[in-house]
């Protein structure tokens, strides 16, 4: 019952700046970009668990109020969860960015930090 996944997004924009120096191209989207998650929603009776890591590389912001560089940066989100079968429910126990390294995903705006959550999904 284990899951595994991956995606890769290579993104590029070929744009030569010599040939309009007052164009801003905006792209703002890191060439490479990589997702990977593992977990097993039965790893013991009604226990499970799921990791997933983000990775993108640095890249250029453009807007009209400023131009700089994004960091590259790596993310890691855990979670644990157990199912109460007779009340058609789960509880999940997790956190984002459990690393705990601040990152900004565009100039300008606040550094994203760690969060940690406790919640009960009820399927009726």
């Amino acid at each position: 019952d284990y899951e595994l996944g991956v995606n890769y997004t290579w993104s590029s924009f070929d744009f030569d700046q010599a040939t309009d120096p007052d164009y801003l191209a905006m792209f703002n989207t890191p060439k490479n970009r990589i997702k990977a998650s593992f977990g097993n929603p039965k790893l013991f009776k009604n226990i499970g668990f799921n990791v997933n890591f983000r990775w993108h590389d640095e890249y250029l912001w453009e807007s009209t109020f400023i131009v700089a560089e994004v960091p590259a940066n790596s993310v890691l989100d855990a979670q644990i969860s157990y199912t109460l079968p007779k009340m058609k429910s789960r509880i999940k126990l997790g956190g984002t960015n459990i690393g705990g390294n601040e990152y900004f995903s565009a100039p300008g705006t606040g550094y994203l930090g760690s969060q940690y959550y406790l919640a009960w999904t009820v399927n009726l």
